[in-house]
């Protein structure tokens, strides 16, 4: 089952200045991770050994390790980094990836949310729009337009004042000066 996030959250300075993980060799480390993938992925884990062992085979006959040296590092790291999930499923999950996970999901369908209610909300502007054939322009050009009308209705309104006749005797002003 693809993750519905493609990506993997990993906090550099965490994972430095953990002492669980500094007390690791760095086969540990990379199972570790593989384990920590395996997670974001599916969810959790299994909490059997020699399930974890087989998802640590390394494809290359070179870097094979024995099986019984694959369990141990199982073990290992079931102990310090995982937890069971309560729901008899023998499934383990590392807390603070599964709150990061769901923390993430969240974000995401929150975000997926306000796509599509902005979408909706395009989509009814646009049919309203088709309805009334004289409104077809954007908000912003609607503004635009409106300032110019009120730019044009103001120059308007400037000159007709400066076109009426003045009452005589009295003095021509013009914006302000004498």
């Amino acid at each position: 089952m693809p993750a519905p996030l493609k990506w993997f959250p990993f906090y550099v300075d965490d994972w430095e200045t953990d002492e669980k993980v500094d007390s690791l060799t760095l086969e540990e480390q990379g199972a570790y991770l593989c384990l920590l993938r395996w997670q974001w992925r599916e969810g959790s884990i299994s909490g059997r050994p020699a399930d974890v062992a087989a998802k640590l085979t390394v494809r290359s006959a070179r870097a094979q390790q024995p099986r019984s040296h694959r369990i141990a590092i199982a073990k290992r790291l079931l102990r310090q980094f995982f937890v069971g999930t309560g729901d008899g499923s023998g499934r383990v999950v590392n807390r603070k990836l599964a709150e990061l996970y769901a923390a993430q999901v969240g974000k995401s369908d929150k975000a997926r949310r306000a796509a599509m209610l902005s979408h909706s909300q395009r989509s009814a502007n646009a049919d309203a729009s088709a309805e009334h054939p004289l409104n077809v322009r954007t908000a912003d050009a609607e503004g635009s337009r409106s300032r110019s009308r009120i730019r044009s209705q103001i120059q308007q309104s400037l000159s007709s004042v400066d076109e009426k006749p003045k009452p005589h005797g009295t003095p021509e002003t013009v914006a302000g000066t004498p």
